[in-house]
């Protein structure tokens, strides 16, 4: 009797301790296959936690700088029109400023206003501020041309009042601020900013041609730029 029970615990002692083996390694396969092993899971939820607010804070930080920057360059010198007039002038000016300092000295220190008017520029040095008139055809044109038409003018005053500070109480001579000799010295000046600023080659060749044209003796009335 006893060799019978021997033989039937026997057996089942033994599938049960190869039962709970089994299971195990089939629990522990499946828990693999799944892949969410814990401590793998929680560095990646960590790592990308920390990832994240990084980034947020990249991204808060340039928009910041580039805030800053706009805000930065306020325009120095009074101008009189419209929107796009006033945004073309600071452009102009911030260009300057960038990229030619010391012409930029050069037309804050001489120019004392920006005139903006369908047609008919030209420069009044002789005023208090002296005045710059400028068309739409230089307003609108490229930034960089612009710039260095503020400068030309800006030497045309720088002209005018080193002859006033010769004869203190008489009439400046027009030679002196206005003429082939004077446009020259001008156009020379222009021609080293458009240089600075990276002008392109079509406007350097012009600029250095420009002065065949005569167009100093174009009644300002009659101007169209």
């Amino acid at each position: 009797m006893t060799k019978k029970i021997s033989k039937i615990v026997l057996p089942a002692i033994l599938f049960l301790i190869f039962y709970h083996s089994n299971f195990q390694k089939i629990s522990a396969v499946n828990f693999s296959v799944n892949n969410y092993p814990e401590n793998d899971g929680l560095f990646v939820t960590r790592a990308w936690a920390k990832k994240k607010p990084a980034k947020k804070r990249k991204r808060k930080i340039k928009k910041t700088s580039k805030e800053k920057n706009a805000l930065a360059f306020q325009n120095p010198i009074a101008v009189s029109g419209d929107d796009i007039c006033r945004k073309n002038s600071k452009e102009a000016l911030k260009i300057l400023h960038g990229k030619d300092k010391e012409n930029f000295d050069l037309v804050v220190s001489n120019l004392g206003k920006i005139e903006c008017a369908v047609s008919g520029s030209g420069v009044y040095p002789w005023e208090d501020p002296p005045r710059f008139k400028v068309g739409v055809a230089t307003s609108n044109a490229e930034p960089v041309w612009f710039a260095s038409v503020l400068v030309h003018e800006s030497c045309h005053i720088g002209q005018f009042e080193i002859a006033a500070g010769k004869n203190p109480g008489s009439d400046v001579p027009e030679e002196e601020y206005f003429g082939e000799k004077a446009e020259k010295e001008c156009l020379d000046i222009q021609l080293g900013t458009l240089k600075k600023l990276g002008a392109s080659r079509s406007k350097i060749e012009y600029m250095m041609n420009i002065a065949d044209s005569r167009y100093w003796l174009t009644d300002i009335g009659q101007r169209w730029w």
